[in-house]
């Protein structure tokens, strides 16, 4: 497996820091969801709250979930680019199942 990793081309290295960083991004956003969950429930627990301050935690909640799927998807789109990048031609490139 490590052999393979010489025959990356730096096109290829720069998709796997891309995807790198869409996963980290969608693990960082997974995250947050239960902070913006804690902070909608004790809002509406505590009397005298704003609604307009449920909507507005329940927007980034919503932000946090849409931006958790894309990045999802984005990296997955980013490793089918890179294993048909090269053709027949070129050399054997790691395959991620995403």
């Amino acid at each position: 497996m490590l052999k393979l990793l010489k025959y990356l081309r730096k096109r290829e290295w720069l998709f796997i820091c891309v995807s790198l960083a869409f996963i980290v991004l969608q693990v960082f956003l997974d995250l947050k969801l239960p902070d913006y969950m804690t902070e909608i429930t004790t809002l509406v627990k505590t009397e005298g709250s704003q609604i307009s301050a449920v909507w507005t935690a329940g927007g980034w909640m919503l932000l946090c979930a849409l931006g958790s799927g894309n990045s999802s998807r984005a990296g997955r789109g980013i490793w089918v680019v890179t294993n048909t990048a090269g053709g027949d031609t070129a050399p054997p490139v790691i395959t991620c199942f995403a």
